[in-house]
């Protein structure tokens, strides 16, 4: 209920206060099994968001390693609840104490989410990347998957060998936007910039 979420707020927001920052990941996993009985979608992501605001909130010169690992858990959450600008907001704060490796991808990922599509090539130039990324969005956000496509077909123009036929055997599984809008009276796309992807651990 309403009543039950906002005491769960109030009393994390308390906790996240008193906790260490090396706490604070593992207050969070303990919140992930301990709210999955009681709150689901939206409301967990609430309860989540109140325990890891409070690094979210640190000068950008106080970030430690630490903090960007909290940070990195914070994008993957905000990624997994479709708020890619959110996400990025948390991976700037952590930029330059994140481990690329863990870091760039999911900034990839959101930059796509987005469209901002020249963004994400500084990040990933590799046409590998994109066809990579276009793989995992088919099933869950066939709409961007979709302009994503559009976006490799004109930005590499000249792919072969495996990237081409892993491109093309993906290419053939979309859907144009508003494909069986007929039938059910539906809409077909939300956006590019508004799907889903992969890079959602907790």
């Amino acid at each position: 209920t309403p009543a039950l979420r906002d005491a769960w707020l109030a009393g994390l927001r308390n906790l996240a206060a008193k906790l260490t920052i090396a706490q604070l990941a593992q207050a969070d996993a303990r919140l992930v099994e301990a709210a999955v009985e009681r709150f689901v979608g939206e409301e967990r992501a609430q309860l989540r968001e109140a325990i890891m605001q409070r690094v979210a909130a640190t000068p950008p010169n106080e970030v430690t390693a630490e903090h960007a690992a909290i940070l990195l858990r914070l994008a993957r959450l905000r990624l997994a609840n479709n708020r890619p600008d959110a996400a990025i907001e948390a991976l700037d704060r952590a930029n330059g104490q994140a481990p690329p490796a863990e870091l760039q991808p999911l900034r990839f990922e959101a930059l796509l989410r987005l469209a901002r599509y020249d963004d994400a090539a500084r990040v990933f130039a590799e046409p590998g990347r994109w066809i990579s990324s276009l793989v995992q969005f088919i099933d869950q956000r066939p709409d961007t998957a979709l302009a994503v496509a559009t976006e490799i077909e004109r930005r590499f123009p000249d792919l072969n060998g495996d990237a081409k036929t892993t491109f093309e055997a993906a290419r053939a599984r979309l859907k144009p936007a508003g494909a069986g809008a007929g039938a059910n009276g539906g809409g077909g796309g939300q956006g590019a910039g508004n799907g889903g992807g992969g890079n959602n651990r907790d």
